[in-house]
């Protein structure tokens, strides 16, 4: 995985850490690699839960806007079924997930976020947005499913339709999260959470998600066997490339 992910797991609790820095960013090559790696935890027998975070004050910062924006049609179509396989296998996953929420989680960051079943954000220095529609980006359908279906109707409207980034006490209020803790407290507190949940007992667990969430699993399981996302062969343009450009000349 070029060392893009660190997985500990002690007891059953996992624990995975994205390690691309500065920022996590999100391409064709990435996406793929965690995909294979959710596949691989799920198929983990002893794993009873599992934490993902980040490292430094970044969880993710979404797609790479430097490249991704720039991919060819094919490329694009890859990549569309690298985010359904890396989010959908997240959200889908059979085991409870956390999300330690380190820092800044942007775009494609949030949705990874929103793919988690419980959600710990630190309370300094986290922004925390869905900021595609600002840079000409649509959703596949694994990543609209998550985010659409885990947002609050508020929380949404303004993060999904007008791209609104939030700080940690706003997101606290507005349900995206479930809980605030300090930076310092933060992977305790993840950790803490992961061996309650993983006391639950397992297989009844996995059934239950799977009732809870069962339209949006199966619109993404039947995506990811067919590649056959309504986005196919139309997802990024020129405005895409024009707002990226934007973007990236706004952060220099």
């Amino acid at each position: 995985m070029r060392d893009w992910f660190e997985v500990e797991i002690s007891d059953g609790i996992g624990l995975m850490r994205m390690t691309r820095p500065p920022a996590n960013i999100m391409d064709l090559a990435y996406l793929d690699a965690m995909a294979d790696k959710f596949e691989e935890l799920a198929k983990d027998d002893a794993l009873r839960s599992l934490v993902v975070s980040g490292q430094d004050r970044v969880f993710s910062a979404g797609l790479d806007l430097k490249t991704v924006p720039f991919y060819d049609p094919d490329e694009q179509n890859r990549m569309i079924a690298a985010i359904n396989r890396a989010f959908g296998g997240l959200y889908c996953f059979p085991r409870p997930t956390i999300a330690a929420i380190n820092g800044h989680a942007i775009a494609g960051g949030m949705v990874l976020a929103l793919c988690c079943d419980y959600r710990i954000a630190r309370t300094d220095n986290c922004r925390l947005g869905l900021a595609e529609v600002r840079v000409g980006v649509p959703y596949p359908l694994a990543a609209i499913e998550a985010a659409a279906s885990e947002l609050p109707r508020r929380a949404g409207r303004n993060m999904i339709l007008f791209g609104q980034d939030i700080d940690a006490t706003t997101a606290l209020e507005w349900g995206v999260v479930d809980q605030l803790m300090p930076a310092e407290d933060l992977m305790e507190a993840a950790m803490i959470k992961a061996r309650e949940l993983a006391k639950l007992p397992r297989d009844t667990y996995t059934k239950v998600k799977r009732q809870y969430r069962r339209t949006s699993i199966a619109r993404i399981e039947n995506v990811i066997a067919k590649e056959n996302d309504p986005l196919r062969d139309e997802w990024l343009t020129a405005e895409t490339t024009d707002a990226a450009r934007a973007m990236l000349e706004g952060l220099s």
